[in-house]
């Protein structure tokens, strides 16, 4: 078990769902900040990542899926990565579609990312 699940389970106390809802928050905190690291990626034409093999701050690998390019900018609107816990159990963040930019390409507004 790896030792941010090792937390998870100890901060929980025995209790599943508490245990779920730490690594959940983690997982869409550690997304938020771009804190994981891309081990190998693939690049389109646009030079954006349409699936790489991402390493999660714990050292748990995960898949980042590339689901929509901006039609204007070379950037992902939407995405989703996976991490799998020590147990086998596969949680992906996603990004979903959606977002609004302004003319510089700045996002304006987004919808909120997903943990499922």
């Amino acid at each position: 078990m790896g030792d941010t699940d090792l937390m998870f389970a100890q901060l929980a106390l025995g209790n599943p769902q508490f245990q779920a809802f730490l690594r959940d928050t983690y997982l869409l905190m550690w997304t938020m900040s771009n804190a994981y690291h891309v081990l190998s990626a693939t690049l389109n034409a646009s030079n954006v990542i349409t699936s790489a093999t991402v390493q999660w701050p714990n050292g748990i690998q995960g898949v980042y899926t590339l689901l929509q390019e901006n039609g204007i900018y070379p950037v992902a609107d939407s995405f989703s990565i996976t991490y799998v816990t020590p147990t086998g159990l596969t949680r992906t963040v996603t990004q979903p579609a959606g977002i609004t930019r302004n003319a510089a390409g700045a996002i304006t507004s987004a919808p909120p990312l997903t943990v499922t």
